[in-house]
């Protein structure tokens, strides 16, 4: 058994049973748009936003219908947002696939992700689920203010630490904050403010965490939910070439930025001499080891709630993303 299976482990009946009505959730009666419903959502890929509104709310109190709708309200919401960041960043696959954009072109993905996207917000009003709304509305803010910011960052090649935690705290960070907050909040319930807050932290934590680790399989050539080297062909900067061009000379990091700067969709060799950059600089171990700080820390966050299978599962995710 997997690491993830072992995570799934005591939602995974729920989890079945979620794919299910997340799939009924999103029929149309429009063919095309129900033939592209049909295509994503045949790609479960790891359900770790699910898994999360599935684990929080174990954690704090019981699973209901209320933690269903929420898992789904998620789901959908981070799905319109895939496809729209693909079409931003121009991919060609998610999860091993081609994606949207690519089979259908832009102006259809375009579409197909505003769907997604009032589908959830009607999906949310229907039950009245406004306190997940909020949570959703303000995480998707985030996403797009952070995914603007870094963009404008990497167009002018100057990113500091700081700067980068901060979008990734925005873009990742706080739609996995939303996913704890509104499974804890789905029960019935209540939790103590310290204990809101350590939830929050430990979202907080693994969101970094699982971005680090995005960053690092884009340079290492291991296969993510996106496409390999989209990153540095995107002129992205992120955390394993920050660590390299902070111990590189003047000369090194001039030259790095140059090879950014003169390819607006960077040559496979302009990569390769970076690559070849951030490894000799340390920059992936680096980044390893910031990792495994944040998954440290997303762990200890967790010691305020008593002992479970629920809590057991959400400190071995953080082992799972260190071991992908």
């Amino acid at each position: 058994m997997s690491i993830l299976e072992d995570v799934q482990g005591p939602v995974q009946e729920h989890l079945k049973a979620y794919q299910k009505l997340f799939k009924e959730s999103l029929k149309t009666k429009i063919r095309k748009l129900d033939w592209i419903i049909h295509y994503l959502v045949r790609q479960k890929g790891k359900q770790l936003r699910p898994l999360l509104v599935f684990l929080s709310a174990g954690l704090c109190g019981k699973i209901n219908q209320r933690t269903y709708r929420g898992a789904i309200l998620v789901e959908t919401l981070h799905t319109a947002t895939l496809i729209h960041d693909d079409v931003v960043d121009s991919a060609s696959e998610r999860r091993g696939i081609l994606s949207i954009n690519y089979v259908w072109k832009n102006k259809i993905a375009v579409l197909a992700g505003d769907y997604l996207l009032s589908r959830g917000l009607l999906y949310a009003l229907e039950y009245e689920d406004y306190h997940f709304l909020q949570l959703l509305s303000k995480a998707v803010k985030n996403m797009s203010e952070g995914e603007l910011y870094q963009m404008e960052k990497s167009s002018i090649l100057s990113l500091s630490q700081e700067e980068y935690f901060e979008i990734l705290h925005q873009k990742t960070g706080s739609l996995l904050i939303a996913c704890v907050q509104i499974g804890a909040s789905s029960t019935e319930k209540s939790i103590s403010t310290s204990s809101q807050q350590a939830l929050y932290d430990f979202a907080y934590a693994l969101g970094i965490a699982f971005q680090i680790r995005d960053d690092i399989l884009d340079y290492v050539g291991k296969q993510t939910g996106k496409s390999i080297g989209l990153d540095l062909k995107n002129q992205k900067i992120t955390l394993p070439l920050i660590y390299a061009l902070e111990h590189g000379t003047e000369k090194e990091k001039k030259n790095i930025q140059s090879l950014l700067r003169k390819n607006k969709n960077i040559s496979t060799k302009s990569q390769k001499i970076i690559r070849d950059f951030v490894h000799e600089k340390e920059g992936i171990r680096r980044a390893k080891e910031h990792l495994r700080s944040r998954c440290q820390t997303a762990q200890k966050k967790l010691e305020v709630f008593p002992e479970s299978e629920y809590k057991t599962s959400l400190k071995n995710l953080t082992k799972w993303i260190q071991e992908e």
